[in-house]
Parts: C-alpha cells; sequence; structure tokens
C-alpha cells in the first residue's frame, strides 16, 4: 500500500468477464478525498470477503474483482505522477455512468467498512515553510475551511516541494481559512516586497496531505454507498 492507480496497473490483470465468471464489486468508504486506503486497512478487508464469497457461490470461470480505485482511472496522489490523459478521462467518465448497472448486474457486493480515519494514523501532516511568490503560480481552491493546491497555473513548471492536495495553512504568521484569507495575504505580501525592493520575502506554511482531505462522514451518511447497496 498505498493502492496503485487503475492506469499504473500491469494490464495483463484487467479483463472484461464472461458469462462464466464470478463478478464482485467492491462497496466501500474513501478514508481520504484521493485515496480510498492509503495505510492499507481495507486491502485485508476486501481479501477476507473476496474469499467468503468464493467460497459460497460456485462459479465455472474465473472471480473477477471491480473497486472503483483499482478499475478506474484515477488522478495522481503522490509527486511524479501524471494527471489523467484526455483519453483516460473519457474512460472516467463512462465509468461513473456504467457504475449503478455494474453494482446491480454484479453476483454479489462486498460491503467493506473498516474504522473510520479518525480511528488511524494519518500519512500526512509534514508541514513545511515555502516563499509565498511559489503560490502564484499554483491553482488554490478552497474545500471544508481549508486551501488546497489543486493543480499548477499553464506555463507554470509543477514545484518539487510541495504538491497536489497540500494545504496553505498559513502566510506570514497568520491561520489560513479560505481563499479570501490567501488573496488578501498574498496582495500585502506583495506590496511589502514592493516597499522593501524585493529585499523582504514572505513566507507560507504548506501542510503535505498527498491523498488530500480526511473523509469522517460515516458510511451510512454518504450518498453514494446507499445507492451502490440499495
Amino acid at each position: 500500500y498505498p493502492w496503485p492507480r487503475n492506469q499504473d496497473l500491469p494490464r495483463d490483470i484487467i479483463a472484461t468477464p464472461s458469462a462464466d465468471d464470478l463478478v464482485l464489486a467492491v462497496s466501500h468508504t474513501w478514508f481520504y478525498q484521493r485515496h480510498p486506503d492509503p495505510l492499507g486497512v481495507e486491502s485485508v478487508l476486501i481479501c477476507q470477503l473476496a474469499r467468503q464469497a468464493l467460497a459460497e457461490h460456485q462459479s465455472s470461470g474465473d472471480a473477477m474483482i471491480f473497486c472503483d480505485y483499482l478499475s478506474v482511472t484515477q488522478r495522481p496522489f503522490k509527486y511524479g505522477q501524471c494527471e489523467r490523459t484526455d483519453s483516460q478521462q473519457k474512460l472516467f467518465k463512462a465509468a461513473l455512468a456504467a457504475m449503478p448497472r455494474l453494482y446491480l448486474l454484479a453476483d454479489a457486493v462486498l460491503h467493506v467498512e473498516p474504522p473510520s480515519p479518525v480511528e488511524t494514523v494519518s500519512p500526512d501532516g509534514e508541514v513545511i515553510s515555502v516563499d509565498c511568490s511559489v503560490l502564484a503560480g499554483a491553482e488554490l481552491a478552497e474545500f471544508a475551511s481549508e486551501v488546497q493546491v489543486v493543480g499548477w497555473r499553464q506555463n507554470v513548471e509543477r514545484q518539487e516541494n510541495f504538491g497536489l492536495f497540500d494545504r496553505v495553512i498559513g502566510i506570514d504568521g497568520v491561520p489560513m481559512h479560505s481563499m479570501a484569507d490567501v488573496k488578501e495575504a498574498l496582495y500585502f505580501a506583495q506590496k511589502k516586497l514592493d516597499a522593501s525592493y524585493g529585499k523582504e520575502r514572505t513566507m507560507a506554511l504548506i501542510e503535505r496531505a498527498p491523498f488530500g482531505t480526511r473523509n469522517l462522514c460515516p458510511a451510512g451518511e454518504r450518498g453514494w454507498i446507499y445507492l451502490e447497496r440499495f
């Protein structure tokens, strides 16, 4: 763990099921915004449930598992990974449209509900300090009282010291909770830089969060879980 993305898996383990195959669909919670199981907690449960399903269902063919993260193209969750290509994005949208029918027609649905993320160890949390001028090349978005890095502007090279879904938690010692906070802080940072003729730099605090924000919503309160288990 963490699980690899669908597009990073060997192509020979991906196949189309036949009428004789046993199709198992995994219905599970995502621990994080961009990765369901960075700590490998769900993997053990999925294997256990898959063995139970194999024991209960007699099949003359192969057993095949659909798990959204492993079966559908995904966005990057670590440095060096590329964004989805245009063709991968089209496949992603097609998969979303097909999911209701997939869960309906699967031979069995594996309901995976591990402990809440608050009961696990967070894989993120490292805080680094960067010159806030580098934020000018980043695309930022407000999400649940946090400001995240969600991309880079055109013609701007991706930063090596921070990445997608890292959080801007402070600028010049002031906590950041919204895009309005960040815009105001960057405005005054530029004013200070201009007044000092480039000598006074303003630092920003970035909290590493390669998997995005932790999802604390109970499984039973997530809309798509209802869809998969109806």
